[in-house]
């Protein structure tokens, strides 16, 4: 279901180009600060979300960073960048499923953090801790049962996904 596998350094060091260009701001006062622990008890929904969105500072989309996200696209052999956002200390992304774009998903993650998600029963909850370095993980996105998962973030954690249709 969940594979962490090896980091291609390429990968890491054209995200690490990445990451030194962005500026860091405060977090938005609006954002929604929220305990580990809080975050570890909250309830799976009983309807699918396809998609959830944090108070990350999301920065896929600019074009600055479309030759290096370009080029990790490639070098992975997926056949598109699906995420690349900042979370902020102490925030999450809510239990989620990409219902709506199903397939194989690569992700890169730099910082602390937990990532949860449901078993292949869809039953129990599992938390995997994210250390402070990078973290490579690849999960499947079935078309008929959601993959239900959510992220959070002790530390300011960096999230790149590259993802190829089934």
């Amino acid at each position: 279901m969940i594979k962490i596998i090896e980091a291609n350094k390429i990968v890491i060091e054209a995200l690490e180009e990445l990451i030194s260009q962005i500026n860091i701001q405060e977090p938005p006062k609006t954002l929604k600060i929220m305990s580990m622990d809080a975050f570890l008890q909250r309830p799976v929904p009983k309807f699918d979300i396809p998609h959830s969105n944090s108070g990350a500072m999301y920065f896929a989309s600019e074009e600055k960073y479309k030759d290096i996200l370009g080029k990790c696209t490639d070098i992975l052999g997926r056949e598109r960048n699906t995420n690349a956002c900042m979370m902020f200390k102490s925030t999450q992304l809510p239990w989620h499923t990409n219902s709506n774009r199903p397939g194989i998903r690569t992700y890169y993650s730099k910082g602390g953090g937990v990532f949860k998600f449901l078993d292949e029963h869809g039953v129990q909850q599992i938390s995997v801790d994210n250390e402070n370095g990078w973290t490579v993980r690849e999960f499947e996105l079935p078309k008929v049962k959601p993959f239900w998962h959510s992220v959070y973030a002790s530390s300011n954690r960096f999230s790149f996904g590259f993802g190829s249709d089934v």
